[in-house]
Parts: structure tokens; C-alpha cells; sequence
């Protein structure tokens, strides 16, 4: 074939020619190399013919292929992230954020959000079907539709933007749900470099719906999306608007909540300036749940609200099924503690994983706490409390609090920190941890249970004498200034039996009795019956007999009470039985651990016979021993008072404690800050006696483990003796021989009264036959069952020699003008003096006087 020819136009020019290559470089080059590939009568021949058909299939073909694996890639790239969508791992994602705190009953007394942000979950069982039908009606009405993305929803989005009526995105709940797990650190972006993130949305999304129903996908949604402030989670919503589960919301509650996460800054119902938002979108919400059929236009209408109300207080906002002329009554804004039941206890519980777990562990949240309280007990402490502000209110006192134990395991199962947990300035501290000094109400514990003890020599009980007498140059140790003193409301009293001296709190035999054992000695049984905090710094002296000088903290002084109550054996003071940390292991569970044998079972159960005696008490509080807090109806208890005074004299502490076969209280009020007050005695006994009454009432008897009235079992080795006269209860160690008493024979004039001495003539001596010790602290004899009309005062020269008549007796004047060997009958002459130990004591600092 010959060389093709242009066709020429008339104008002179070729058709070829006027078709002009814009000035693209590529273009030249390509014309240059392949002048026949740009020329459209070529293109045309090309394209229309079988060869470019050709060209058209392999190129798809190619094109297809290379989207394919290109697709691949990318799903193959970020297959890394499905691990992450399992179940597990999405629950653990979504997980809540809160710790919760539970009594040993299982009932829920703390949910602590910490101070950022916090997530708390629910079940898909525990969210109401308002909600979920309104989350879909609002953020994903196709959602029941499609399988994790859908094009129509993104196109009517963008329709909606472009005429300015956007109310939803084009993400679906579930692309929303891959957001807000996964990528939301690159949400914001959205641009060009955002779209490696979009397509991780997308394959992820669709994975998610492979794998979750979408009744699941719903709930992790509402478990793991924003509803306003701190608040994460439905459930969280829930309760801190509305005070309530998530799976109890009304249908208007439900829509309001529902119309939050979509901007939960700006629709957060405490951000008032935005409330008529909030408003305009919770309508909405209900107008297209009619829509599609999930509610009644009706019920829509009777649901929409108009206004936004704050309760005054949280507890009195609870919310009627159906609105009143459209407002809705919302709780003001949570604190860290709102709802929580006995906030003084589970703060301690708190501290003490934190101590044990590390803060950030603790704070991160999810774990599950079952505490050893029991809000039956807890109730009771609080209703006996109520009573006991009453009667605090009517003093210069302006704190009081309570701790509670059980017996058997030292288990707390009750607290009282303070006067209540709102009060300004000092309410939220914990004074049952504080240090406080007891007063008298550590005497059993310091003075007389190790008394009691056996020992080599003379031992002590009840029925043992100890004489009440001017003690103050052995306990002022030589500090003779005139501060140092030791004294009681009563005035000296001679000999007197330890039963007594306890029950009416006498001062100086219990300072003889730590004298007895030594300081050190009492010191270390008080502490090792649960008393822990006292005298920590090992630091002893007198004083601490009569509660001057270390403190306890009351839950202590409650279990060191609860271990007199199980027969003289500590168990330790426990506040948890179980930790489940946010993985759902257990952790932490409490076991019984073996009892340490502080004191004998004997010992333990004399010093209860005391403390529960009303006879015993009564020279103290007269007709008061059958008054509340001594006697508690129907309950056996063993109880004792405390009392500290300021360095002015006036009071500072007042305790109550109570205890029984199954529960230990200690109780104490006073001022926040240590200062003077004019006692409150009542109503730190009105708080004890109401508990303890309650407690066994509605807790112990109902369940089998108190019966009414049941006392301490009688340790076997209790007998009963005597000692000059006296009947009383003593330990088996003991008996006629090492009661420190004997018999001797003991010449008194009789005309006198006085004990006979060398110058009391023989016609005025009369002879008894007395019981006689001497005391181990100030060496004075000690005779019992001395005849009416005589003392223990010695005749002196200037009285033995008289007679009625007040003639001398033997006819001589005076000592003097006696013969040497004129007959006198013999006189008991007293041992020697013994000196008072010193083990343990030391030097005493000025101490004010400690009233009981």
C-alpha cells in the first residue's frame, strides 16, 4: 500500500494538522516516538475495534486485580487489630472503670469513680430496651439493616450537611464503637493522611459484625461512649442524673441520655447554657423512635421535655415514671462520695489496697472489693447514732464515733467516723482511726488482766484485795512540786476487793496493779490483745494505768475488747474478705487464721464477770447500773467508761465501751481538735446501748448466733473462795496459800481502838485472830475482818497508857518509869517493808488527774 495521504481542506490546512497536542513535554515526547497513537483517527480504530476491546478487559482485569490485593494488603496489614475485637479482649477494653465496694452480704456500698474520668459497666441484661431503642433511632437507624457500614446512611448524611440538617453522622454504631475502642487517637484526623484510618474503621467494623450479634455491639456501645463530663458508660449516666440502674430508666430518661454522646461536651446536663439542646434533641430522639415504629406517637408526645430541673439534695431526686408538665428532675452533680453507704469505712478499705496494691493500680478501677461490713450492723450504728446527736447536741462536745466487731473472726462490721460524714471541717476524717487516749476504759486491758495472770508468789483476782490509799510518793517518783497527783472523784477507801476497784474505776488500785506487773508487762498485753497503736514508741510510765499518756485507736480498742470476749485470744482486725482485680482473678480472700492465746480463758472471763456486774458498780453509779448502756435488754454485755480531762481540768474524752459473746464495740465522743468540753457521757452511752441492742436483735439472733441473755461460757478451773470473808471467783492457779493473806493473832487496846504497841499496858490489850498481807506497793500491813471500833492506827505514848477512868492502866505514868521486864503480852510485830517494784515504770511526767 502506498504512503497514506492528508486530506486537504479548502482552506489549505489537512484535518490531521488542526488536531493541536496541548504543550505537555510527555505528549512531545510521546508524538515524536509513536506519531500515530495520538491521532484520533487512530484512537478511534483503536478503541472501536477487537484489539482495544481487548485492551479494555485486561486492563479492568489488571485494575480489578491489583484493588484486590491491594484490599488484601491493607486487611492483612491491620489484621493485627482483630485480636483485639475478640470478646475477651473487647471486655476487658470496655471494662469499668469504677471499684466496687461491697458489704459481706453482697449489697453494694461504693462505687468509686476516683476524681478523672470513669466508666461503669452494665450487662446487656441490665440496660432497658428504651435505651437501646433510642441510641439506634438517634446515632444508626439503619443499624438492624446492614453488616457494620452502610452507604445510604453515609449519602443521606452528607445530604443532610449539604441542606444543614445534619443530626447524625455517616458512621454507624459500629464504625462509631471501632472509633471510640481503637482509633481514638487519630480521630481527629481527617484528612488525606486520615484515610489509613477510615479504612481500619471500615474493616474493622465489618469484623466486629462478623463476629458480635448486634444486641452486643449495642451494649458495648452504651458501656464504652461518653455521657457528659466524667461520666462514661450508661450505667454511669444513669446513676449520677437519675440516681439510678440503667436497666430502670424511663422512656424519657432513656431518650435524654441517648441524645448526649453525639456532642457529650456540649449536651453534659450540668452545662445549662446548652440545656435547651439537650431538650430540642431528646424530642427528636423520641419523634424517630415513633418513626420506625419502636414506641407509640403517643407515648412520644407524653415523653418530650420542656424543662430541666436539679434536685436540692441527691437523695430526695427520684424521678416519677412519667413526667410532670414535661420536667425532668436530674441529681446536682456528684461528688467522689455520693451514694456511698458507711463512707468512713470503705475510704479506710481504700486506703489500706492501696497500701498493699499501689495507688495507680487501685485508681485505674475495675476491681471488685467484698468487705467484712454488714449493712444490717451499719444501719443500726446509724440509727443509734441519730439518737445519740440528740443528746450530743446538748453539750460542748461536737464529734462522737463507733467501732464495731465481730467476735469470732475481728471482723468490722460497723463504723461510725464522726458525728457525720457532710460536717463541716472534720466530718469525712475517720476518727476511729485516730489516736486517742482512753481513760479508764484501758484499765481491764493494762492493769488487771495482767494482774490476773498466773505467777510465781502471790496472784490476784476479783476476791484479792487491794488496798485504795495514798499512792502519791511511789507514783510521783520523787516528784514532791506539787504536779504530780494521783486521785479519784471518791475519797480513799481503804481495803477494797479488786472487783470493786474495776467496776467503780478507782484510780490508785489500778495504778498499784501496774505497779504489780510493771508497766512493760501491761503495755505488751494490752498490745498483743489488739491494742497495736498504743505506746508504739515503747516509751512507759504510771500513768498509763489510769489512760494518760498513749492513745488507741478505736477500732483496736474494739477488737482488743472482742479478744477478752473469745476468751483472752487475738484474732487480727480485718475490713476485707475478697479482692477480684479488673481481670477477674481473685487476689485477695480472707481465711481464719489461728487464734494467739494473749491471756488464760480464766482471766479473760473474771474480768468479764466484773465488767458485767451491776452490784459491783453500783457504789459508783448508784441506781444508774440498770440504765441504758449498763444494761442492754436481753444482751449480756460486759461494759466500762472512760474519761480524759485537759491539762485545765476539763474533760476531753468520754468512751463507752460494750462487748458480748459475739460483738465488741468501742465507743467515744469529744471535740474534733482535743479541746475541753463539758462531757458527754450520755450520748456516747446512747450509742453503744442502741447498737448493741440492735445488732443482736436484728442480725445475730435472727441467724442462730445469740440466743437472748447468753452469756460467756465458764471456763472450766473457776472456783468460788474466800478471802477473810469476802466470796468471790478465782482461777484455778489459786488458793488459800498464795492469796498473799495469812492468819496471825493481833493485839488491839481496847480501850483505844488503836493496834497495841510497846507502851499499851497489858490490862487494855484484847487479841484478834485477823487475815493480814502486806502490800507489794507501799509495804503498809493489811488486816481484814478487823472488829468494829478499831484501826489499824498504833497506840503512841500519848494514848496507850489510858484507861476509861483515865487512870494509867498498870499504875506507872509513863515508859519511862516502867521495869524493864514488867509482863506485856506479845505484840505482832509487822514485816519487814517491802519495796514497790519498779520494772517497767521510771520516771512519771506531770499527769492532771484521770476521773473515771
Amino acid at each position: 500500500m502506498g504512503k497514506r495521504r492528508s486530506k486537504v481542506r479548502a482552506d489549505g490546512t489537512s484535518r490531521e494538522s488542526r488536531f493541536k497536542l496541548p504543550d505537555w513535554a510527555w505528549l512531545k515526547w510521546l508524538d515524536k516516538h509513536w506519531p500515530n497513537f495520538l491521532r484520533w483517527s487512530n484512537i478511534k480504530a483503536f478503541w472501536f475495534s477487537k484489539r482495544g476491546l481487548f485492551f479494555i478487559l485486561k486492563t479492568a482485569a489488571i485494575t480489578l486485580a491489583v484493588l484486590f490485593f491491594t484490599v488484601l494488603g491493607l486487611f492483612l496489614y491491620f489484621r493485627r487489630d482483630i485480636a483485639h475485637i475478640s470478646p475477651e479482649a473487647m471486655r476487658a477494653r470496655i471494662a469499668n472503670s469504677t471499684n466496687r465496694y461491697y458489704d459481706r452480704n453482697d449489697v453494694l456500698l461504693w462505687e468509686d469513680r476516683g476524681e478523672g474520668n470513669y466508666r461503669m459497666l452494665a450487662e446487656g441484661d441490665q440496660i432497658s430496651q428504651y435505651v437501646r431503642w433510642a441510641i439506634v433511632a438517634i446515632e444508626d437507624r439503619d443499624f438492624y439493616a446492614h453488616r457494620g457500614i452502610s452507604i445510604r446512611g453515609t449519602i443521606r448524611a452528607v445530604w443532610m450537611t449539604v441542606t444543614g440538617r445534619s443530626v447524625q453522622g455517616g458512621s454507624t454504631l459500629t464504625q462509631q464503637l471501632v472509633k471510640q475502642v481503637f482509633l481514638a487517637e487519630e480521630a481527629h484526623d481527617r484528612g488525606i493522611t486520615g484515610i489509613p484510618r477510615k479504612i481500619r474503621e471500615v474493616i474493622l467494623a465489618i469484623e466486629v459484625e462478623r463476629i458480635y450479634d448486634k444486641e452486643d455491639i449495642i451494649t458495648m456501645y452504651l458501656n464504652e461512649s461518653p455521657f457528659g463530663g466524667r461520666r462514661n458508660g450508661i450505667q454511669s449516666g444513669a446513676r449520677a442524673y437519675f440516681g439510678r440502674d440503667a436497666i430502670d430508666l424511663t422512656l424519657a430518661e432513656a431518650a435524654m441520655l441517648a441524645s448526649i454522646p453525639q456532642n457529650p461536651s456540649r449536651f453534659d446536663p450540668f452545662n445549662t447554657a446548652f440545656n435547651s439542646g439537650l431538650i430540642w434533641r431528646q424530642n427528636h430522639t423520641l419523634d424517630v423512635m415513633a418513626e420506625l415504629g419502636f414506641i407509640s406517637r403517643e407515648d412520644a408526645e407524653a415523653n418530650k421535655i420542656r424543662t430541666i430541673s436539679f434536685c436540692e439534695q441527691a437523695e430526695g431526686c427520684t424521678n416519677p415514671a412519667q413526667l410532670e408538665d414535661g420536667v425532668i428532675r436530674i441529681r446536682p452533680r456528684e461528688g467522689q462520695f455520693t451514694d456511698a453507704r458507711a463512707p468512713h469505712f470503705v475510704t479506710t478499705v481504700r486506703q489500706q489496697l492501696e497500701n498493699e496494691f499501689g495507688v495507680a493500680a487501685i485508681r485505674a478501677g475495675g476491681w471488685r472489693i467484698k468487705t467484712t461490713l454488714d449493712i444490717r450492723a451499719q444501719e443500726a450504728a446509724e440509727a443509734a447514732l441519730s439518737a445519740a446527736n440528740v443528746l450530743l447536741a446538748r453539750t460542748t462536745a461536737n464529734n462522737i464515733a463507733m467501732a464495731s466487731v465481730d467476735v469470732e473472726t475481728g471482723q468490722v462490721i460497723a463504723i461510725i467516723g464522726s458525728t457525720g460524714f457532710d460536717a463541716p471541717v472534720f466530718g469525712q476524717l475517720d476518727a476511729t482511726t485516730r489516736l486517742l487516749e482512753p481513760g479508764s476504759s484501758i484499765k481491764q486491758l493494762v492493769d488487771y488482766a495482767p494482774l490476773f495472770m498466773e505467777r510465781p508468789g502471790v496472784n490476784w483476782a476479783p476476791g484479792s484485795i487491794l488496798r485504795d490509799e495514798d499512792i502519791n510518793a511511789q507514783y510521783c517518783a520523787g516528784d514532791f512540786t506539787g504536779r504530780c497527783s494521783i486521785s479519784n472523784v471518791a475519797n480513799i477507801t481503804g481495803n477494797l476487793a479488786i472487783r470493786t476497784s474495776l467496776a467503780t474505776s478507782l484510780n490508785r488500785p489500778a495504778v498499784k496493779a501496774l505497779m504489780i506487773n510493771g508497766a512493760a508487762e501491761g503495755v505488751r498485753i494490752n498490745r498483743e490483745l489488739g491494742n497495736w497503736s498504743y505506746c508504739a514508741n515503747g516509751e512507759t510510765f504510771w500513768s498509763l494505768a489510769i489512760g494518760s499518756g498513749c492513745g488507741v485507736r478505736i477500732v483496736e480498742h474494739a477488737n482488743a475488747h472482742a479478744s477478752l470476749a473469745r476468751g483472752g485470744a487475738y484474732q487480727p482486725l480485718t475490713y476485707v474478705l475478697q479482692v477480684i482485680d479488673p481481670t477477674g482473678r481473685e487476689v485477695q480472700r480472707w481465711e481464719p487464721s489461728p487464734s494467739n492465746q494473749v491471756v488464760d480463758p480464766q482471766v479473760a472471763y473474771l474480768i468479764g464477770d466484773i465488767l458485767s456486774d451491776p452490784n459491783a458498780r453500783r457504789p459508783l453509779i448508784g441506781g444508774m447500773t440498770t440504765q441504758f448502756g449498763w444494761t442492754v435488754p436481753g444482751v449480756w454485755t460486759a461494759s466500762k467508761t472512760g474519761t480524759t480531762t485537759t491539762g485545765t481540768g476539763q474533760r476531753k474524752d468520754n468512751w463507752f465501751v460494750s462487748y458480748s459473746p459475739v460483738v465488741s464495740t468501742a465507743a467515744w465522743c469529744g471535740n474534733h481538735d482535743g479541746s475541753g468540753m463539758n462531757g458527754c457521757g450520755d450520748a456516747v452511752r446512747r450509742l453503744a446501748h442502741d447498737y448493741m441492742l440492735a445488732v443482736h436483735r436484728d442480725v445475730y439472733i435472727p441467724e442462730g448466733r445469740y440466743t437472748t441473755n447468753q452469756g460467756p461460757e465458764r471456763p472450766r478451773g473457776i472456783h468460788s473462795m474466800s478471802i477473810g470473808g469476802n466470796t468471790d471467783i478465782f482461777p484455778s492457779w489459786m488458793n488459800q496459800g498464795n492469796t498473799g493473806f495469812a492468819s496471825v493473832d493481833v493485839a488491839f487496846n481496847q480501850y483505844t481502838g488503836r493496834r497495841a504497841s510497846t507502851c499499851t499496858p497489858p490490862s487494855a490489850i484484847v487479841t484478834f485472830n485477823l487475815p493480814h498481807m502486806v502490800d507489794p506497793v507501799t509495804g503498809t500491813d493489811v488486816f481484814l475482818n478487823v472488829p468494829e471500833g478499831f484501826t489499824y492506827e498504833e497506840d503512841d505514848v500519848e494514848t496507850c497508857i489510858i484507861t476509861p477512868g483515865g487512870i494509867p492502866g498498870d499504875g506507872y505514868a509513863d515508859l519511862s518509869s516502867r521495869p524493864p521486864n514488867s509482863s506485856i503480852p506479845p505484840i505482832i510485830q509487822p514485816p519487814p517493808i517491802v519495796t514497790p517494784p519498779t520494772t517497767g515504770g521510771g520516771g512519771h511526767p506531770p499527769v492532771p488527774p484521770i476521773t473515771f
